[in-house]
């Protein structure tokens, strides 16, 4: 199964308002980002963008999906960066983790971040996210 295909279809068929573009995914993003230097692709390095993550492992498997108001802060706290350049996941929703990418939306749009994360956790379920969402049961 290719995750990767399978999250940027679920993401062209997201419900947006009339004459809005459907949603992309950017990268991938270096998993060797420092907590402000995160380099987010289409927005530049440190940049205050909001948005959702998606954390990919072998293969393009799905293994988590995050949103935040400040894309390249949050990435950027999920991995340590080591004296080598190498990452290291610093908690569990990091762990296998080898590509980022990210979409990116527009600041006033930064509440639909958390709507886009659930759509698409309900659907493909990421091992990683461990809190069940309300409509995962459905």
């Amino acid at each position: 199964m290719n995750y990767l295909e399978d999250v940027q279809d679920l993401l062209s068929r997201y419900p947006l308002g009339d004459g809005m573009d459907p949603l992309k995914l950017s990268g991938p993003m270096s998993l060797s980002v420092g907590y402000r230097d995160a380099y987010i692709p289409g927005q530049g390095k440190g940049v205050q963008t909001p948005g959702v993550y998606f954390f990919f492992g072998p293969s393009e498997a799905l293994l988590y999906v995050g949103s935040s108001s400040n894309l390249a802060q949050r990435v950027g706290r999920h991995f340590e960066v080591l004296t080598n350049g190498a990452a290291k996941a610093n908690d569990d929703a990091g762990q296998g983790a080898e590509s980022v990418y990210t979409v990116c939306l527009a600041n006033e749009f930064y509440r639909e971040a958390l709507a886009i994360e659930y759509f698409v956790i309900a659907r493909l379920r990421p091992g990683n996210n461990k809190h069940p969402r309300p409509d995962w049961n459905s």
